[in-house]
Order: C-alpha cells, then sequence, then structure tokens
C-alpha cells in the first residue's frame, strides 16, 4: 500500500468524525429550534383563545347586568294577565332583544324563563330548533335555581343545535309598586338568559396549523372533542 493511501486513510476518520459530530450538533440544535417553535405557536394560540373568551365572559356578564333592568323586561314579567303579556308587552321586549343582538352577533338566544323553568320569551338570531319550552328538568337550570349569586356563567352542550355554547343568566327580581309595600324586598320573578356562540373556537382551529401534519382541536373537561 502507498505512503500517500495510508496518510489518507490515517487521516479520514479524523477529518469524518468532527465532520459527523458538528452535523449532529447541528441537526439536534435544528430539531430543538424546532420544537420550540412549534411550543411557542401552540401557547400563543391557546393564550389567544383564552383571552378572547375571558373578553366573552366578561363582557356578556356585565351586558345582562344592565340589560336585566330594561323597563320592558319589568313591564313583561309584573303582567299576569297572559292575553297582555303576549299581545301588548312581547312586541316591545322582542324588539328589545333584536337590539342586543344586532350588536352582538354572538348572542344567538335570549330568553326570559319563568321561576319555574317555562320558556315564556324568546328571540334567536338563527332558526334553531326549540326542543323543549320547560327547562325546569335540565341540570343547568338546577344549578342556576340552586344559585345564591343573582348572576349565573356555565358552559353546555345546546340541546337544540347540539354545540357547545356559553350561558349566562341574571335572576329578575322586581318589587311591584302597586302592589306590595315599599319596604318589602324585591322577589325572584324569573331569570334572563343569554346563548352566546363560542364559532370564534372552530374559527381558530380552522386557520391554526401546526408544523406540517398538527393541528389544533379543543376538548372539555371529560375528554369531548368540541372543535378540532
Amino acid at each position: 500500500m502507498r505512503l500517500q493511501t495510508k496518510i489518507f486513510l490515517f487521516l479520514l476518520p479524523l477529518i469524518v468524525v468532527p465532520i459527523s459530530f458538528v452535523g449532529w450538533i447541528a441537526y439536534d440544535r435544528l430539531q430543538s429550534i424546532s420544537q420550540e417553535k412549534l411550543r411557542n405557536q401552540m401557547v400563543s394560540s391557546m393564550d389567544s383563545a383564552e383571552c378572547q373568551l375571558r373578553n366573552k365572559i366578561l363582557s356578556t356578564e356585565d351586558n345582562i347586568v344592565l340589560y336585566v333592568q330594561a323597563e320592558q323586561i319589568a313591564n313583561f314579567v309584573l303582567t299576569e294577565d297572559e292575553d297582555q303579556r303576549y299581545s301588548i308587552m312581547l312586541t316591545p321586549l322582542l324588539r328589545l332583544f333584536s337590539s342586543y343582538q344586532s350588536v352582538f352577533k354572538e348572542y344567538i338566544e335570549i330568553r326570559i324563563l319563568t321561576r319555574d323553568g317555562y320558556e315564556d320569551a324568546r328571540l334567536c338570531t338563527e332558526k334553531i330548533k326549540n326542543t323543549s319550552e320547560y327547562e325546569n328538568e335540565s341540570e343547568v337550570f338546577k344549578e342556576i335555581s340552586k344559585s345564591q349569586k343573582p348572576r349565573y356563567t356555565t358552559f353546555f352542550i345546546n340541546p337544540d343545535t347540539s354545540k357547545f355554547n356559553m350561558l349566562v343568566s341574571h335572576k329578575i327580581q322586581i318589587r311591584d309598586n302597586t302592589l306590595s309595600p315599599i319596604t318589602d324586598k324585591p322577589s325572584l320573578k324569573g331569570y334572563l338568559m343569554i346563548t352566546c356562540s363560542l364559532d370564534f373556537l372552530q374559527d381558530q382551529v380552522d386557520k391554526v396549523t401546526f408544523g406540517k401534519n398538527g393541528a389544533l382541536f379543543y376538548t372539555d373537561g371529560k375528554g369531548r372533542v368540541l372543535y378540532h
């Protein structure tokens, strides 16, 4: 074997091994950077969704506190005669609900329920089939009626649409000055309820991708996939 060949064979490992080691380090570093970038993208998406959801909760809770004080609601719930309530008081009430929905498109349903869970007034922005006018047996209404707080917020699978929605309710507590002494405390007449669409989560799922094949999806606490 010629001397040149021997020298080449001797030097080859000394050259290849360091180059391979540097290449492996570079590849590992690139993988780490890629994973970190992906992780940051996921965290950013979650933070964005959380921020939007928190804002919707706060704005809807603030709005319902104002809405429940409306004169049209008081007139409706204090009118005991059904003919007058539905023929005279219902129209201005639904007009009021419509004005709320024209500003907040996500308010897909606004309702008034009586103390025992009967759906006394309802306005939807979509053609949503009403599966039941009586909510007294629903778990959501049971939780609302048991709550000691005037306002209640929850998330649920809407039986009318099978979609995941947010529900914000507020007790309608009014004193009828024509019948009750001014010293009497306001009594519970029913509940004002706003059903809020969360379709912005689906919009985010449709837009966000992670890497080549990664996708975003949301589940509830029981692991049921809500948006994918």
